[in-house]
């Protein structure tokens, strides 16, 4: 997911950080496809078939410029004891973007790391090689860290110790959607982390907006990744929010029983685009957080800041 919302919207967003996800496209609306050569399979992804419905989007508008991708910064990350991902196919993914951007030196590629299929952080106490929820491992590799000071180019203030659970906020996703969001296998709670000087306002904060894997929603794991990924801890000593919508498994249609983000066109063929109701969601909710109006123009939840005056409107988008 977080690659298809860079790309749809790269004239805002330049900045991506990616573990563990094929290149953009890779499903072509097919879920047999997605769970193949997008998993498993590789040798099956024809790179000339992805560059060239990326383009054609592009001519359409209905994804940002390829232009855009010049200047991006992307950060990728691949375990090579990922048993869910095969690391050919982030290998792809690497590809994928050097093929874009103007120098390839913009794309850090971590693939050396004895990892299984998670978010990596220090905070996390299943081991490296451990595969299962919450899919959050320890590798002594600050992903989160070495993520954002490769997108910004600069470095970061050292993170607190823990991240504050009073600075974790709820809100109705469904003040964001076009229609229910139990029709687009979104769930009805979101969250957002902010300090407290980002939450009234006072200082200037970063956006960082954070897609979950699939089986990591709060539904399924509650606090523990939004808490321990180690982005809350760099939050507090960086002048961050980081937003995280939240998916959810469908048993029916939309037929989604991992609580995965849309990848394979569950919520329609649009999916992958700026119209897809996922991304439009995020959207929305990232507008308010910003203090613009929202496509959907619906009421502001009484838990969003009043006001938060961010930096710029562009952010890493991960996972």
């Amino acid at each position: 997911m977080a690659n298809q919302f860079h790309v749809a919207h790269s004239g805002t967003i330049s900045r991506l950080g990616l573990i563990a996800g094929p290149p953009y496209f890779c499903a072509q609306d097919s879920a047999i496809t997605a769970t193949t050569a997008c998993m498993t399979s590789p040798n099956l992804i024809d790179m000339e078939v992805l560059y060239q419905e990326y383009e054609s989007a592009t001519l359409t508008g209905t994804v940002d410029s390829v232009d855009n991708l010049r200047a991006a910064r992307v950060w990728l990350f691949s375990g090579r004891r990922d048993t869910v991902i095969d690391q050919g196919v982030m290998d792809k993914q690497f590809e994928w973007y050097a093929h874009y951007v103007d120098n390839v030196s913009q794309v850090a590629y971590f693939n050396d790391i004895e990892a299984e299929h998670a978010w990596i952080s220090d905070a996390a106490s299943n081991p490296c090689d451990f595969l299962g929820l919450p899919y959050l491992n320890n590798c002594n590799f600050d992903a989160a860290g070495r993520m954002l000071a490769h997108l910004w180019q600069m470095p970061l203030n050292p993170s607190v110790s823990t991240a504050s659970l009073d600075h974790l906020h709820s809100f109705s996703q469904a003040l964001y959607t076009l229609v229910e969001p139990a029709d687009i296998s979104m769930a009805d709670v979101g969250y957002y982390y902010a300090p407290a000087e980002c939450q009234s306002g006072s200082l200037q904060c970063r956006l960082v907006v954070f897609f979950h894997g699939c089986h990591q929603s709060s539904v399924n794991i509650g606090k523990v990744l939004m808490l321990h990924t180690g982005l809350a801890a760099l939050a507090e000593s960086n002048n961050l929010v980081i937003l995280f919508p939240q998916a959810v498994a469908s048993p029916v249609a939309p037929y989604n029983p991992k609580g995965c983000w849309d990848w394979w066109s569950y919520t329609g063929e649009d999916y992958a685009s700026k119209s897809g109701p996922q991304i439009l969601t995020t959207v929305n909710i990232m507008r308010e957080l910003s203090g613009y109006e929202t496509t959907v123009g619906k009421a502001i939840d009484g838990s969003m800041p009043e006001q938060v005056a961010f930096e710029q409107f562009d952010s890493p988008t991960v996972f």
